[in-house]
Parts: structure tokens; C-alpha cells; sequence
């Protein structure tokens, strides 16, 4: 489909895509870790679920922390 619309360039397969996604997942929760250990007291939590019209369902995890010097941090701890 892609091809149809004049593009010629290189398409990466499927799985080559899911694991670039992985890597940066796994690097971007280490960098995560590693700011939450070193900035956060408390972190309020927020929870949000709905289903996509398609009829996935998905839950998320997020969370709100300031450090010593009262910068607001946010981040999404879990997307399922």
C-alpha cells in the first residue's frame, strides 16, 4: 500500500520495528529508575482505563513527583 503511493525507500519489516520499540523501552525505564531514585519523596498516582472502539481494552499508570527544589516531574509507569 505503501509502495502505491510513489514511496521507494526502505520499509523496515515488522519485527524489526518492534524490537527497536523494545530497546528504547527498556533504555527509557533504566533512565526512569534512575530519575526517580534520585528526585522523588512521594509520587501520586493516577490510574486511567477506557476501550479503543476496536475493543482493546488498555489500562495506564501514571505518575506526578517534585523534587527538593519543587520541579514537577510526570511520567507514564505502566501502559497495558
Amino acid at each position: 500500500m505503501i509502495r502505491s503511493t510513489g514511496y521507494h525507500g526502505f520499509i523496515p519489516k515488522a519485527d524489526a520495528i518492534a524490537k527497536r520499540i523494545k530497546d528504547r523501552l527498556e533504555v527509557t525505564q533504566k533512565d526512569l529508575i534512575t530519575l526517580l531514585d534520585s528526585t522523588y519523596v512521594i509520587v501520586a498516582l493516577s490510574l486511567d482505563g477506557w476501550t479503543s472502539q476496536n475493543d482493546i481494552s488498555i489500562f495506564v499508570v501514571n505518575g506526578t513527583w517534585l523534587n527538593s527544589n519543587f520541579k514537577v516531574y510526570r511520567a507514564c509507569f505502566d501502559f497495558c
